[in-house]
């Protein structure tokens, strides 16, 4: 049986009623961290920044999905509670991490090893067409250190970043990153700026998903 959808008038207006209607600020996110206690990370890595999003009008609009936790299920998946026609989803997902020896290559920009790193997770995922999504991610206080938008850079990243139990999609995820806005990208933005300008077109047979990496506190 099809799935029965609400009226572009009730489902803008449940919109605007909402926290996906207007900006929103994270809490503070559970401090974790690779091989070291939370009291020793927070203690050497600082604290992950809060994020303000802030809507575009007249497009679909993006959510606070609050702190990224295990049973999340970021894949295509109409079940999913983050599979939506008229919200996309921005989850503080994990930090301070220390960036391991070697450093790490980011899509735009290599991260020194050392470096004490929070990520911010941007997923989409229409159920029933294609629908824009389009928002500014602003972390005050804070700097974009780097961004991945390609399976193979995301899935790297993954092992460093990624919740444990989240269920990441490992496909469809192959977005540009472009420093203007007068690029072709899905992500428009300056490397150490604070703010990134968020525009997909999500088809319901895919994910748009990205991760930023931005300075802790």
């Amino acid at each position: 049986m099809a799935l029965s959808r609400p009226s572009e008038i009730s489902r803008r207006s449940l919109i605007a009623g909402t926290a996906a209607g207007a900006a929103s600020v994270w809490a503070t996110p559970t401090v974790t961290s690779l091989g070291l206690s939370q009291a020793a990370a927070a203690s050497a890595g600082g604290d992950c920044p809060g994020a303000v999003i802030s809507d575009f009008q007249g497009e679909t609009s993006f959510s606070d999905g609050g702190q990224l936790t295990a049973g999340a299920d970021l894949t295509q998946n109409d079940a999913s509670p983050w599979s939506n026609d008229d919200t996309g989803y921005v989850f503080q997902e994990t930090g301070p991490v220390q960036i391991p020896p070697g450093g790490y290559n980011s899509e735009t920009a290599f991260i020194p090893g050392g470096t004490w790193v929070c990520s911010i997770y941007i997923h989409a995922s229409s159920v029933t067409g294609t629908f824009r999504y389009r928002a500014t991610i602003t972390i005050p206080g804070s700097t974009v250190l780097g961004y991945d938008g390609r399976s193979a850079n995301l899935v790297a990243s993954d092992a460093l970043f990624g919740v444990a139990g989240v269920n990441y999609d490992g496909g469809a995820r192959s977005h540009e990153w472009t420093a203007n806005s007068n690029g072709n990208g899905d992500y428009y933005g300056q490397i150490n700026a604070n703010t990134v300008e968020v525009r997909m077109a999500v088809a319901d047979c895919c994910v748009d998903q990205g991760r930023l990496f931005v300075a802790c506190l």
